[in-house]
């Protein structure tokens, strides 16, 4: 008997959906997942079939946490899938994912490598009673002090910049409590053992991202069997199709591929153009 698959869930923080992100969410059902998608207002585009429900479920109020130096909402985008995991039990997934097969949890976490040093967190999970789990639920938007995964000399270097009184989270360099905080704290309590190998979730790095979008040798029938799920960098993908393809994902690229594949599961049309 096959046991039954966890439940997904993502956030969203915008108006609307993309293809890319649309894309995303139907192969995660294709795969035979509930997929919950978080929002803290409506959004536009949402495919058929997925379980929208509100953020504040999650992550009670209305601000946005954002990196100071980017703008970025990334780092509320961490916090709330700490909070996600810990209250819903679900798989934490970013929406620029394309699941080639249903992610599992057999020995209790979901993360892996995207480098030899570092895991990301675009798919995650850690059970109730992982230390690291602990450690990152004690960061919110009021945290103020230093970043985990810093040095001695770059903590004394911080401690000598806020004269002894910490910064706040939003001050902190990029990451901190996203892959490098993640990684800092699986190393610490020796639960990065359970990291799976790159090829599980980024077998293609964030340099080849134009693979994609070009005929390449990227296929659905030439995947590897280690791969579970293709991460696809949505935010720098977006760029891409914008400035050298003229918003339009084209013909004969990966992605168009993955477009195609879907329309013989689904009746959502996808429409191809990146606003």
């Amino acid at each position: 008997m096959t046991a039954q698959l966890r439940d997904l869930g993502c956030l969203w923080i915008g108006k609307s959906l993309s293809p890319i992100e649309q894309i995303s969410a139907l192969f995660f059902l294709k795969q035979g997942h509930r997929l919950f998608f978080y929002a803290y207002e409506d959004v536009k585009g949402v495919p058929p079939g997925v379980i929208v429900r509100d953020a504040r479920e999650v992550l009670p109020g209305d601000e946005i946490v954002k990196h100071r130096k980017t703008g970025s909402p990334a780092l509320h985008s961490d916090i709330f899938r700490y909070a996600l995991i810990a209250q819903k039990q679900q798989i934490w997934v970013d929406l620029d994912l394309i699941a080639i097969s249903p992610i599992r949890d057999s020995e209790g976490y979901v993360f892996g490598y995207e480098t030899k040093e570092e895991v990301n967190g675009a798919v995650l999970f850690l059970p109730s009673h992982s230390k690291t789990l602990q450690d990152l639920l004690k960061f919110d938007k009021d945290t103020v002090g230093y970043p985990p995964h810093l040095s001695k000399f770059r903590r004394f270097r911080y401690f000598l910049k806020s004269k002894g009184r910490g910064l706040g989270i939003a001050d902190w360099p990029w990451g901190s409590i996203g892959p490098r905080g993640l990684t800092h704290y699986l190393v610490k309590n020796n639960e990065i053992k359970y990291a799976q190998p790159i090829n599980a979730f980024y077998s293609i790095p964030l340099k080849d991202v134009r693979r994609f979008v070009d005929s390449s040798d990227i296929s659905l029938n030439k995947i590897s069997s280690e791969v579970v799920a293709i991460h696809l960098w949505g935010s720098h993908l977006h760029r891409v199709i914008k400035n050298n393809c003229n918003g339009i994902i084209p013909p004969k690229s990966f992605l168009h591929e993955v477009v195609e594949d879907l329309s013989q599961w689904a009746s959502f049309e996808i429409d191809l153009r990146i606003k």
